[in-house]
């Protein structure tokens, strides 16, 4: 990992939307929090893949605590970090599980960026949970002060 230079004078990375989306696509997991009936967060660390708009879309099994989660409030943020390039996403969004033939639309794709992924898809129970996002911000945390780039997004985008 590398140590921030506090002296640094680095302009730092500012990505566009669609450079995030790719910088997302590269990343293997993230931590996923959702809210537990109780109010209080829990979080799991899940393989996703990217699709229009930043979505996000992740597998698990439907009795899982995430799911349950996901169908009572959804509520959900997540956080992916690059620690070698000292690069951080962070994601809050709204999350729904997708019917069958919702995910078919979006399988092939996911599967192609993560073909991790593949063992579990004729797994009983699976399901799918796509996240839209509300707000991301892209951290790089190289130069001093750290450069942010922040998108904010409606229920039209």
């Amino acid at each position: 990992m590398k140590i921030q230079d506090k002296e640094s004078q680095a302009e730092g990375w500012r990505p566009s939307q669609r450079e995030v989306g790719e910088f997302l696509k590269g990343m293997p997991l993230c931590s996923f929090a959702t809210i537990a009936e109780d109010g209080s967060p829990q979080i799991a660390r899940v393989a996703f893949s990217v699709h229009e708009g930043l979505g996000v879309l992740i597998g698990t099994d439907a009795a899982s605590r995430k799911a349950v989660n996901v169908r009572r409030d959804p509520h959900v943020a997540l956080e992916v970090t690059d620690a070698d390039k000292r690069f951080t996403v962070q994601y809050e969004g709204v999350a729904r599980q997708l019917t069958d033939d919702e995910f078919a639309a979006l399988e092939e794709e996911h599967y192609r960026q993560r073909p991790e992924s593949a063992p579990f898809k004729d797994e009983p129970g699976q399901c799918h949970i796509l996240v839209s996002p509300a707000f991301v911000r892209f951290s790089d945390c190289n130069p001093h002060p750290w450069v942010l780039s922040e998108f904010r997004f409606t229920a039209e985008d």
